[in-house]
């Protein structure tokens, strides 16, 4: 893993000509949950012009068809991408193998069919084409899958009578999207990682699905055949999912810093370098490049 400092970026233009083809993460890095950042548009389309190959690539837990509709609605048209990748769809693949000697992952071989669902109501569609059967209480179930917190006002913790009772029965939980937090509009939400983390604390078994796990990229590697990895950058905002991702599939990557760590890494003293270099040690995640947010 190459640990140099990350290089400041003024624009994808600067850089364009190094890279055949980008993996795109959505929220924090196009969108805000309603509308795409200012000039993401315009960067797709000087992209799509320059001849590069976008694939967006999002721990959205539910499957890439169900989650298309809502990208086009935020105002980001099919023209500017190749494909979606989301982690529900490389979750969905695997357990359609549950069960079976040539499973995606050793835990799935022997794991049972009955399946408490943990999340809202519209992921449900994770169940449809899976050899797993839903039951309603997390006593009768032989594991736990994990898509967020019922409500966006919600705390992980208030979940922990329930996730307790997983623990003491010693179900696995499979977590589909492994965000810990999104910016909602300005609002910060707790995502299925943060519920996943809380099942760790409790002594749960976790296994979990989407960036940065192998699982996705493998999915999203193979929409570039005959592509040299090194040609390929990945851009996201989360040092945790996108950064450290890109770092394990041997890839480039640009991280932005007006996202998820807005915070930690805002450059409010010129100080951003100094910043940069702590976090990317406290998450084991280092960028090729720099940039606020993803422009042309």
């Amino acid at each position: 893993m190459n640990r140099a400092p990350a290089k400041p970026l003024g624009g994808l233009r600067e850089i364009v000509d190094r890279y055949d083809g980008f993996v795109l993460d959505l929220w924090g890095t196009l969108h805000n949950g309603a509308t795409p950042y200012p000039g993401v548009v315009a960067c797709l389309e000087a992209l799509r012009s320059a001849g590069k190959k976008c694939v967006l690539l999002s721990n959205a837990p539910r499957r890439a068809a169900a989650a298309l509709p809502r990208i086009g609605e935020i105002g980001i048209a099919p023209h500017l991408y190749e494909a979606l990748e989301t982690s529900g769809e490389a979750a969905w693949h695997a357990l359609t193998r549950r069960g079976r000697a040539d499973a995606d992952e050793p835990f799935l071989r022997d794991l049972g069919p009955r399946c408490y669902f943990q999340g809202p109501g519209r992921d449900r569609g994770m169940f449809e084409g899976i050899p797993v059967e839903e039951v309603p209480r997390i006593e009768d179930c032989d594991f736990i899958l994990c898509s967020g917190l019922d409500r966006g006002e919600d705390l992980p913790t208030d979940y922990d009578s329930r996730l307790g009772e997983g623990v003491r029965r010693r179900q696995p939980m499979i977590c589909i999207n492994p965000d810990l937090l999104i910016h909602r509009v300005g609002t910060l939400e707790y995502c299925a990682g943060a519920i996943a983390q809380r099942y760790a604390e409790l002594g749960g078994e976790v296994h979990q699905f989407g960036k940065p796990f192998p699982a996705v990229y493998r999915r999203t590697l193979a929409h570039f055949p005959g592509v040299d990895p090194a040609r390929l950058l990945a851009v996201g905002d989360s040092l945790r999912t996108d950064i450290a991702g890109a770092n394990a599939a041997g890839l480039d990557s640009l991280l932005l810093t007006e996202g998820i760590h807005v915070e930690e890494l805002h450059d409010r003293d010129g100080g951003l370098a100094e910043r940069l270099a702590s976090a990317s040690r406290e998450y084991a995640a280092y960028p090729t490049w720099v940039a606020p947010q993803l422009v042309w």
